[in-house]
């Protein structure tokens, strides 16, 4: 894995290709492997299944929900926006069966590709010396968000009510309550009526 080309880089690559061409040597045409990025491109490996691991950018996480990747909770605020942007691509890399990450900050995951900021991040090939602990990170990805996906998806949050409702259910429980005081009071009062006579 490697950041992609900087533009001195990109420069330098071509003027050694251009020598090379013009020198009638054999130009070197292995595969670079690179860090993919961009939201579409992404979007387009994810459904071809080329991706290993799928990076998601995301601020912070909710504390029910999501453990970030070092284990710490923290609460949720969006750093994507519109959030509606990524929300659908862990649905897209478990049904494509792509190990997925919420990554906090898209500013941190632009650090990966030389950009200022970036949606998501596709790592698609892995240097041989690092595959060990690509594959550790897989893993783990695997076990905190794919394997768990269906659970945190179907998992019902607590119900927040607008200000009127819950103005109309104090009304209808203090109503109740009233009721329920007087049934009380005549049950009581006529318990003293039949102890009397």
């Amino acid at each position: 894995m490697k950041l992609p080309e900087t533009k001195k880089q990109k420069t330098a690559r071509l003027l050694a290709a251009a020598k090379a061409q013009a020198e009638s040597k054999p130009l070197q045409s292995e595969k670079p492997v690179v860090t993919k990025f961009g939201f579409n491109h992404v979007t387009n490996l994810i459904e071809a299944g080329r991706p290993k691991l799928v990076l998601i950018a995301h601020d912070k996480f909710q504390p029910v929900f999501f453990l970030n990747f070092f284990g710490a909770c923290c609460e949720i605020v969006i750093d994507v926006d519109p959030i509606e942007l990524v929300l659908w691509l862990p649905t897209l890399c478990v049904k494509k069966d792509i190990p997925f990450a919420i990554f906090r900050g898209k500013a941190r995951l632009g650090t990966l590709v030389n950009q200022k900021t970036a949606s998501c991040v596709a790592l698609c090939d892995v240097k041989p010396e690092f595959q060990k602990e690509f594959d550790e990170i897989v893993k783990d990805c695997r076990v905190q968000y794919n394997d768990r996906f269906n659970y945190l998806r179907k998992k019902i949050s607590v119900q927040i009510m607008g200000i009127k409702t819950r103005h109309k259910i104090a009304k209808r429980r203090r109503y109740r309550d009233a009721e329920a005081k007087k049934r009380k009071e005549a049950q009581e009062g006529e318990g003293k009526e039949t102890t009397g006579k």
